[in-house]
């Protein structure tokens, strides 16, 4: 086995974006595993081959590749993956591209993908499994849990507390001090001026509202 192979778990979209960063980072993919038990066994994704299904990765891998980045953008489907994969033994490395900027001072969890000119700033805490896409901003002393999706450009003020599971769209900003509760929905461009009263709501707009 070498240490240095990666695994990605996932064939869609976010498969792209997650072989970008292994192919700037110490990595080298060994292979994509499909979701799907019918997998086309001859597909190549940007030079990279699905090697196999989700169903057989202990059996087949395990002692192969035992690095594993999860390429799942929804939330639930990612957490049921990591947290069955992580029982099983394997190691979840993050993937960070070499263009974000990282305050030393901040702590950083398992099996995170970082993208390109994310900045996340001092003090900041993050758990594990999330994503955190292109271009977003995460300021100081702020705590982000585990298995959410912050997108594209999104800006977290300082001192901002992000339970679980939850998804922020692209270019949505949150303000300082906000306490943003698990499951919750922050839509595309929503301001969050004021901390949601219970989690599990969809909030959409400038200032961002409950959406019933």
């Amino acid at each position: 086995m070498k240490v240095n192979e990666l695994l990605i778990v996932g064939c869609g979209g976010q498969a792209r974006f997650v072989l970008n960063l292994a192919n700037k980072s110490e990595y080298k993919v060994y292979g994509l595993i499909d979701l799907d038990k019918k997998f086309n066994k001859s597909e190549v994704i940007m030079g990279v081959p699905v090697v196999g299904c989700l169903s057989n990765i202990n059996k087949q891998f395990k002692e192969v590749c035992n690095n594993l980045c999860i390429a799942i953008g929804d939330n639930s489907s990612r957490k049921k993956e990591y947290l069955l994969l992580k029982e099983m033994g394997f190691n979840f490395p993050n993937l960070i591209h070499p263009s974000a900027v990282i305050d030393p001072t901040s702590i950083i969890g398992l099996g995170n993908v970082i993208g390109p000119n994310v900045v996340i700033g001092a003090e900041v805490k993050i758990g594990d499994n999330n994503i955190i896409n292109s271009c977003a901003v995460i300021e100081h002393q702020s705590e982000i849990g585990s298995h959410n999706h912050i997108s594209l450009s999104t800006i977290v003020c300082g001192n901002v507390i992000i339970g679980n599971n939850t998804f922020l769209g692209a270019n949505s900003t949150v303000v300082e001090t906000i306490i943003i509760p698990d499951n919750t929905t922050l839509g595309a461009g929503g301001t969050l001026l004021s901390s949601p009263s219970k989690s599990g709501l969809t909030m959409v707009g400038t200032p961002a509202k409950e959406n019933k």
